[in-house]
């Protein structure tokens, strides 16, 4: 299996934006320089197990949270993941969503 580096960067920058931190700010709490953060977010580098856990640690989210691209994804990231695409839906998006889950769950695989 090969590891999406892009994907963990987006997801570092998101949960980054989240906490309304700049990549200065972060690279200062996960000790890393701001242009090492910056081609982490880019997906340009490799990122190493102790800058992850530093950033994870900065952010006050886990390892899985960033890697979840990469790993299996449990039921509760994927939820969390789904209800916060939802919440910036309007309500006829919502009520698509509500019947594309309908006509999938009514065609599950074992």
């Amino acid at each position: 299996m090969e590891i999406n580096y892009k994907d963990i960067g987006r997801r570092i920058s998101k949960e980054r934006h989240n906490k309304n931190l700049r990549q200065e700010e972060l690279a200062e709490m996960s000790n890393l320089s701001t242009v090492h953060l910056a081609h982490i977010e880019g997906g340009t580098t490799k990122l190493g197990l102790s800058a992850l856990i530093n950033i994870a640690n900065a952010l006050g989210v886990s390892a899985d949270a960033l890697l979840s691209g990469v790993c299996y994804k449990c039921k509760k990231i994927l939820i969390d993941e789904l209800a916060e695409i939802i919440n910036e839906c309007t309500p006829e998006q919502i009520n698509l969503i509500i019947q594309i889950a309908k006509v999938i769950s009514q065609n599950k695989t074992s």
